[in-house]
């Protein structure tokens, strides 16, 4: 008998051994899936982020096809390029927190699409800038800009 309470407890003991390793396998899965939903969702968020920055750049677009001397208009634009050189500043501190991401083979098309939109985005902000600001107080480029159009 007492070979068989021992048989009886080691089957007892081998179940549940078994049982809790089915359990760390489930746990396993459970971490594996939940890791993959977080890079799915910062994915998501990148790709966010990067839409958001490729709006302002589109908007701009047409605006440097423009002129104004109106000095209203002139403070409004004046706060906008403060504000997309604040959001360039801001995105590209969080791209090299991304790039670490990066280099370790996460998430590589949308932080690269992410930076290059950060790109644009200094891009359009200078062109502004340079549209509005800088070459209206140009003697020289003025001078250029009439020659052309006489032509």
């Amino acid at each position: 008998m007492l070979l068989k309470e021992r048989l009886i407890q080691i089957s007892k003991t081998v179940d549940e051994v078994s049982k809790l390793n089915r359990n760390e396998e489930l746990s396993e899965e459970e971490i594996t899936n939940s890791f993959l939903d977080g890079i799915l969702d910062f994915k998501k968020r990148v790709v966010r982020s990067t839409n958001c920055i490729n709006k302002v750049v589109e908007l701009t677009e047409g605006v440097t096809w423009s002129t104004t001397d109106d000095p209203e208009i002139l403070e409004e634009l004046k706060e906008i390029i403060e504000k997309m050189a604040e959001l360039h500043s801001t995105g590209i501190r969080i791209y090299v927190k991304f790039n670490r991401k990066k280099q370790k083979g996460i998430a590589v098309e949308e932080i690269t699409n992410f930076k290059h939109s950060l790109d644009d985005l200094k891009e359009a902000k200078d062109d502004l800038l340079a549209t509005f600001f800088i070459f209206p107080n140009d003697k020289e480029f003025q001078s250029i800009t009439s020659e052309l159009n006489d032509l």
